[in-house]
């Protein structure tokens, strides 16, 4: 298998997915808190689009293969998790939230504001903590929530508010 670098220069490019034709390549970053929007070109190599400032560090990034919504699991908090995680400090389970990004079909995209980033769930580490993954299935209005750190996975309706403030 002949193996290239296709992007260089990305501070800890966590997830990684394609929409349904495989013509945008998506890569969250934990280090940045950025989604970045790639073409893929017949020859593989990518071309960057967009990159979206989530303000929070992105774990996993998942596609609605209809919608073509993204949705990011983000860390509020890469401190509070490391703590938790390195075992310092077991009594304060790391909080998270969930972003989706659309594309956006108001007026206001015709002044260059192509996506709508919306935070559609968090929680401060009683649910559930230190999610890694959420999938939305717009379709049939559920969300699912994972975490390697966590038991269980977490179902979540989509057409309510459900977020548990700080």
């Amino acid at each position: 298998m002949k193996q290239k670098i296709v992007v260089n220069g990305l501070i800890f490019a966590n997830g990684i997915n394609v929409n349904w034709d495989y013509s945008h390549v998506f890569i969250g970053t934990t280090g940045t808190g950025e989604l970045l929007i790639y073409e893929r070109k017949p020859d593989n190599k990518l071309m960057l689009l967009d990159a979206i400032n989530v303000e929070h560090s992105i774990d996993n990034v998942n596609v609605d293969p209809v919608t073509g919504e993204i949705y990011l699991a983000v860390a509020h908090s890469l401190v509070e998790m490391g703590t938790y995680l390195s075992g310092l400090d077991k009594s304060k389970k790391p909080s998270f939230g969930v972003i989706k990004i659309s594309n956006n079909t108001e007026e206001d995209k015709f002044n260059g504001i192509k996506y709508v980033k919306e935070k559609i769930f968090e929680d401060d580490g009683t649910l559930f903590h230190a999610a890694s993954v959420a999938a939305g299935d717009k379709n049939r209005k559920v969300m699912f929530l994972g975490s390697p750190f966590a038991e269980g996975v977490v179902r979540c309706d989509l057409n309510r508010d459900i977020s548990k403030k700080k």
